[in-house]
């Protein structure tokens, strides 16, 4: 659907067809479906929204469609200037039906009411024109206003989040000294240690994904789940390196690969989607200096965060709460990411709703045995513990 105006509502609440969305006083928006594939005018602006992220870029939708997911995009626009939207992510899900999932969406330049309402409009009307059954959505983490008023319209609390809920965020924006001197002694001594004894650490290209896999595949064996195919990564790899940034750095030590990992660069932040490692219980840790020369080359390419893409919301929770991590989240890799001294940060949590009124109390008593498939669904095509996909 090219720029398929949505209708409007008229005072006794009816839609007249072929009219776009309008809402009063300065502001007038024309809210449509858009099917541009490419989504230059799109990318730019998620990548400047705030709350923007790589999961609601063109890039991210031409990966998931390497897994079965077809994009399609709601676009809100003021004077012809993008000011709002949603990209949904769809797939048939056996005798289920047809499901959609927006993670980090809707998108919304100005914290604006209406526009808020205009978008949850045309969610549900994109649903009923896609016949999406469940429909999941994790709002970004501002503006604040659209959360509360999609709860106050039906939208409730999904058990499976469409992305990660809690993350830990490296600054940037400071010098290469001070990135290390926020990060713990033992986090440094073990950056330095790794350089002294000869670890190697380079980015990699095509020809490094067998390494790749192999380290990752390592990880999923100990942790307990199955990686995605090899060509999933490479399809990552080469579509943000081709778009807007990607790196595959790599920690050799005597020609072996110990240590991998695939950060994704979108707007100002760069995003660690997996990372592997080995398991050698070689002389050096390269664990944290691989992430490090990530960060590294995050800062160089003009990046001002590194996301770790994830940890455990209820650490994350007790850490923002005591200033300290609980007892049972000791030894574990949420630990293992705030000894790099980055900022503890909650995201919303998923909501969902079924579009079709008369259906919504049928999928709800659904949705929690949808939930638990997919969650099973995720293990099984590798989305590890605390990892992005």
């Amino acid at each position: 659907m090219r720029a398929q105006a949505l209708q409007a509502e008229t005072p006794s609440g009816e839609r007249q067809a072929g009219k776009p969305t309008r809402s009063e006083g300065t502001a007038a928006y024309d809210v449509a479906f858009e099917d541009d594939r490419r989504g230059t005018e799109w990318d730019a602006f998620v990548a400047a929204a705030a709350g923007g992220h790589h999961a609601q870029s063109s890039v991210w939708a031409t990966v998931k469609g390497t897994l079965g997911w077809r994009a399609v995009r709601l676009v809100a626009r003021d004077r012809g200037r993008i000011v709002g939207g949603a990209q949904v992510l769809v797939r048939d899900v056996g005798p289920f039906g047809r499901v959609g999932t927006c993670p980090r969406g809707p998108l919304l330049s100005r914290p604006d009411p209406q526009l808020a309402d205009l978008l949850h409009d045309g969610l549900l009307e994109l649903s009923r024109a896609e016949r999406i059954r469940y429909l999941k959505v994790q709002p970004p983490p501002s503006p604040a206003v659209l959360e509360p008023r999609l709860r106050s319209r039906g939208w409730t609390r999904s058990a499976l989040p469409a992305a990660p809920t809690a993350t830990v965020r490296i600054d940037l924006r400071v010098p290469e000294e001070e990135i290390l001197a926020r990060m713990r002694p033992s986090v440094r001594n073990k950056i330095r240690q790794a350089k002294r004894r000869g670890l190697r650490l380079r980015e990699g290209g095509p020809d490094d994904f067998s390494d790749y896999h192999r380290v990752v595949e390592a990880t999923g064996r100990r942790q307990g789940f199955a990686p995605y195919p090899r060509r999933y990564y490479e399809a990552l790899w080469e579509t943000f390196a081709e778009r807007s940034g990607a790196c595959l750095m790599l920690a050799e030590l005597d020609g072996r690969v110990l240590s991998a990992t695939l950060v994704l660069a979108f707007g100002d932040e760069a995003t660690v989607k997996m990372s592997g490692w080995s398991g050698e219980r070689a002389p050096i840790r390269p664990n944290e200096a691989i992430h490090f020369a990530g960060m590294c080359w995050a800062k160089r390419i003009g990046a001002d965060y590194y996301d770790f893409d994830g940890m455990e919301r209820t650490a994350a929770v007790a850490v923002l709460r005591d200033g300290e991590l609980p007892k049972n989240a000791h030894g574990t890799v949420t630990q293992f990411k705030l000894g790099f001294g980055g900022d503890v940060v909650l995201l919303p949590e998923a909501l969902d709703i079924a579009p079709n009124r008369l259906l919504r109390p049928l999928v709800r008593a659904a949705a929690p045995r949808l939930d638990r498939v997919q969650r099973l669904a995720h293990s099984l095509a590798g989305r590890g513990p605390e990892q992005g996909g």
